[in-house]
């Protein structure tokens, strides 16, 4: 069962009071001042995912590395009274999931308040919606259970995070729930900000399911995937030698009697001197996981329509490699049905993108870059702005002098050695 995911919507979380909508496109950019609620977006997807796949009896996961620390009344807004935080998850076709989550701070505690599903293909729908007793109960909560309109009935639901599980007949329904939920789950993959550097030498540990959301275990995950006969380092190096004019290498040998792998970089425009990642600065080692994660959704061992959330791809690189880490992006947009978040601060990832639009290797519709800003009050919004196949923003959402420091820069940069000229003179 392969779904697609068209949208997400929330309410009341973090800086976003009213309710916001984030369309995916086969490539999505978020762009926006810091502090503007760009990672909070970013961060909502793994924090649901991890919501779904515990077995906690807390509809959030808290313990999610995506939740930082934080209650249950931080990930609800502050700019309103309401105790509530929503979220819709919308799929290509029509089907749809909506829960709304409540807090209860006497009884330390936040539960799902209601939570409807709709399935347009197949005619279904249904809802559960939280009706509270006086007396207090240590076992399922009770909930009013719709199906459609003929049936309605009150029903114990137990949940184990945000999956539902009723006591009773219901049709099929938290089967069907928990499937759409757990499909959901498993196309996300994020990479957190700031990444693990790779080892300088390791012994294999066996290979992860998965590179994990801060970097580390990559290089397991690509040599074990590499000893299985998988070409994972092919198109990992040949992304390295298009931005650093060097090739990725493994290596392998014995250290203090234990065989030991590592990676490295090795110069093609001379006799190659290997330099270990470890030593060849922050900028190469975390971008490893970016590009290892972006030609993995690309091979198609990340399965099909995989949703990829990267914060600062460019993170600590230099901006002549930029252009490489751009066109990777680009290329991997959509490519088994892939789609990318990035939240990035990068003009040449921008320009990247309008190149890529106006030379016909993107098509208009495939780009979503969303503005997000605040307003005086610190409430949060988001504005797509599309571009046309020239690669101009539509519209007046864009904000003019978003990049305009660089030129104002180098102009005070001018104006000053002028003046220090002519005083000298």
């Amino acid at each position: 069962m392969a779904m697609r995911l068209a949208s997400i919507s929330f309410q009341n979380y973090r800086s976003f009071a009213e309710t916001q909508s984030l369309h995916l496109r086969p490539l999505t950019l978020l762009f926006g001042y810091n502090s503007a609620g760009k990672s909070a977006i970013v961060r909502l997807f793994p924090l649901l995912r991890d919501s779904i796949q515990t077995l906690g009896a807390s509809p959030l996961d808290l313990a999610s590395k995506a939740a930082r620390g934080a209650a249950f009344s931080d990930i609800r807004s502050k700019l309103t009274s309401s105790p509530a935080f929503s979220f819709g998850i919308n799929f290509v076709g029509g089907t749809s999931i909506g829960v709304q989550l409540r807090d209860l701070p006497e009884q330390r505690r936040h539960i799902v308040e209601s939570l409807s599903f709709k399935d347009v293909s197949g005619g279904h729908q249904a809802e559960l919606l939280w009706s509270p007793t006086e007396e207090a109960s240590a076992g399922p909560e009770p909930y009013l259970f719709r199906d459609g309109v003929s049936d309605e009935r009150l029903v114990p639901v137990t949940f184990r995070g945000l999956t539902p599980k009723v006591h009773g007949t219901d049709g099929g329904f938290t089967d069907v729930v928990k499937l759409v939920l757990q499909e959901f789950a498993s196309s996300v993959f994020w990479l957190q900000a700031t990444r693990a550097l790779p080892p300088r030498r390791e012994a294999f540990l066996g290979t992860p399911a998965r590179i994990s959301e801060d970097g580390s275990g990559v290089t397991q995950y690509l040599y074990g995937r590499e000893a299985a006969g998988d070409d994972v380092l092919g198109p990992i190096s040949t992304w390295y030698r298009a931005a650093t004019n060097s090739r990725l290498a493994l290596k392998r040998g014995t250290f203090h009697g234990v065989e030991m792998f590592s990676f490295a970089l090795e110069s093609i425009a001379e006799a190659p001197q290997p330099i270990d990642l470890a030593d060849t600065g922050e900028g190469m080692g975390q971008v490893l996981p970016v590009i290892s994660l972006l030609t993995s959704a690309g091979s198609g061992a990340l399965g099909q329509d995989p949703l990829l959330l990267i914060e600062h791809p460019e993170l600590h690189l230099h901006r002549a490699a930029e252009p490489a880490l751009a066109e990777l992006l680009c290329k991997s947009a959509g490519v088994r049905g892939s789609q990318i978040v990035v939240e990035t601060h990068s003009e040449s990832l921008l320009l990247a993108v309008q190149l890529a639009l106006i030379e016909g290797r993107l098509k208009s519709e495939d780009v979503g870059i969303y503005w997000v800003r605040q307003s005086d009050s610190g409430a949060a919004f988001l504005s797509l702005v599309e571009f046309d196949e020239l690669g101009r923003p539509i519209g007046d959402d864009w904000p003019p002098n978003v990049f305009a420091q660089n030129v104002e820069q180098s102009r005070k940069v001018v104006r000053a050695r002028q003046a220090r000229v002519a005083n000298a003179s």
